[in-house]
């Protein structure tokens, strides 16, 4: 099922069960724009997979769980190794 066929069959559930984004927002204690957002994603945290599958919710109907890491990429500590050594400083004669 694609992305998008995956979000309309969610907003159909959802209407059945008369279940806005913002009730789903105001239990697991996040924004309603948060909400509508991350169901609309590719992936979503695993700990907010989690709550929604809890409260009922198809695991199918919800985008994948992401678990990899969030964030910039970390860069490495020192430069210094990474760049050729330096020549000796100029002594005063």
């Amino acid at each position: 099922m694609s992305n998008e066929e995956r979000q309309a069959a969610l907003m159909l559930w959802l209407e059945e069960r008369q279940i806005s984004y913002q009730a789903l927002a105001d239990v697991i204690g996040v924004s309603r724009p948060f909400i509508q957002k991350m169901l609309n994603h590719d992936t979503i945290p695993a700990k907010r997979h989690k709550q929604l599958v809890a409260l009922g919710i198809p695991e199918e109907l919800l985008p994948p769980p992401f678990t990899g890491v969030y964030g910039r990429p970390r860069s490495p500590r020192f430069f210094v190794d990474m760049m050729p050594h330096a020549q000796e400083p100029f002594s005063a004669s």
